[in-house]
């Protein structure tokens, strides 16, 4: 867009021009005629290149415009608001909101719910709820964006109860709201009452729309509901004509594969008019998950054929898959492929990738693989551990165990299986009771797969308790 004098005269003109502006070279072009033009303290339309610059990701600029600007009205202080909060930098939305409190200028409907956001950004909970303080009583409060805005900040920060109160106040609560509660439920692991929550909103609620469909979703497959449910959910979407949503539609495809039925899940794969690379990795891990890892494999080949590019997501699934099959040099593919795609330091690819590299029998490389990492969690320990012990190093296991605990990550139950897998292999009945021990004091004992080892245990040698 090239701008010139004739065009630029007054502020009608350099309005429309704003509206039309697509790029970051031609909003600087506006914004010397605006200071040619005498026109650069006119509010409204450093509103605009406010606004602009922060849509075109240049917030020195448009915070070097703001801080120019003498006056500044209450959509000035959001728009810049807006322009942080957007980039997600949260702790500059808080510093501006603070800023412009302590500067008398009252905060609206608008920018109060982008401050709440950063602080949900930050999960700092006691200033969300300062803010929330502030409000009661004023007319912001019966605001829904508001509304929503707190019910995120608490389900983010775990507090659902507090949540269920900001609902509450509502006499005839919006989609979004209820949404935001489903959401909420479902991020915090209440998958029943998020479910719940979801069939008392298509009693007395607004029709579900496809981001509550999601969470919805999501929740049915976390608490395993039957195949039913998810058939239910799949009428009610095809009704609804929401079969283009792309999330909710790879929620499906997520769904059937955890419940075990993979032939649905490819069926409604198959007709897709329009993929991503989520659809992909639903479909991989489906398989994985399912202990199909030749199908898995097959769909990942299928992927690299359409020329989609792999993500940590799908990768992570495809290399399980190597693992289960000892497909080495599929799996080496995939680990050239996430150098070239710069998610190699990945920690669940890492972790993924060290398994593989083990289980494929090259045990150095995974190790050397391990040493390398800057960051491992408890998965990646479990990886080396078994990986030592499937080897036929069961005592060097048992080594990376205790260097496990001794940097100060706690084992889940997984990683306890394959430790106790280890003391069977060498028939150390000491460590195996110190280990059971250990099991009943951090309430591992009740897990059916350590239970399970417990009685190998038992047989072996009689010593452990049942």
């Amino acid at each position: 867009m090239r701008i010139t004098k004739l065009y630029a005269k007054n502020s009608p003109t350099l309005s429309l021009l704003f509206q039309a502006c697509t790029e970051a070279n031609s909003l600087v072009q506006l914004h010397c005629q605006l200071l040619k033009t005498g026109l650069s303290h006119n509010t409204f339309l450093n509103t605009k290149l406010v606004s602009l610059y922060a849509k075109f990701k240049r917030l020195f600029d448009a915070r070097q415009v703001f801080d120019e600007i003498p006056q500044r009205n209450i959509y000035l202080w959001n728009a810049m608001l807006r322009g942080y909060c957007r980039e997600r930098k949260w702790q500059e939305t808080l510093e501006l909101f603070s800023q412009m409190e302590r500067l008398d200028v009252k905060p609206d409907n608008y920018s109060v719910p982008i401050a709440i956001k950063a602080c949900a950004g930050l999960s700092a909970i006691r200033l969300g709820r300062k803010i929330h303080e502030k409000i009661m009583g004023s007319w912001v409060i019966a605001d829904m964006f508001v509304g929503s805005a707190l019910i995120e900040l608490y389900a983010k920060c775990g507090e659902m109860e507090e949540a269920r109160c900001v609902f509450s106040q509502f006499s005839k609560p919006d989609v979004v709201l209820w949404t935001s509660m489903v959401t909420g439920y479902e991020q915090n692991g209440q998958f029943d009452e998020a479910l719940n929550f979801f069939s008392l909103m298509q009693e007395r609620g607004p029709r579900p729309d496809t981001v509550t469909l999601v969470s919805a979703l999501s929740a049915c497959t976390q608490c395993e509901r039957n195949i039913k449910d998810g058939k239910c959910f799949h009428g009610y979407i095809i009704r609804r004509g929401f079969e283009t949503d792309l999330p909710l539609i790879n929620a499906l495809l997520n769904f059937y594969a955890k419940s075990g039925s993979m032939k649905l899940s490819k069926k409604v794969f198959d007709n897709m008019n329009e993929r991503d690379v989520v659809s992909w990795g639903a479909m991989i891990n489906g398989y994985v998950y399912n202990e199909q890892a030749a199908e898995a494999l097959g769909i990942y080949r299928e992927m690299l054929e359409k020329d989609i590019e792999p993500n940590s997501v799908t990768s992570v699934g495809a290399l399980q898959a190597c693992a289960i099959m000892g497909a080495l040099r599929d799996g080496q593919r995939i680990h050239d492929s996430a150098i070239r795609n710069g998610f190699e330091s990945d920690l669940a690819f890492s972790t993924a990738l060290i398994d593989m590299y083990m289980k494929c029998g090259c045990f150095e490389l995974g190790l050397e693989l391990f040493n390398q990492m800057p960051v491992k969690d408890t998965v990646t320990w479990a990886a080396v551990i078994s990986g030592y012990a499937q080897n036929g190093l069961a005592k060097e296991s048992l080594g990376v165990f205790r260097e496990m605990l001794m940097a100060g990550i706690l084992p889940d139950a997984v990683t306890m299986v394959k430790v106790l897998a280890s003391t069977a292999q060498l028939g150390l009945v000491q460590q195996a009771l110190c280990l059971h021990s250990y099991l009943i004091k951090t309430g591992f004992e009740e897990k059916p797969f350590c239970q399970e080892l417990i009685k190998l245990l038992n047989i072996s040698y009689g010593t452990l308790k049942p």
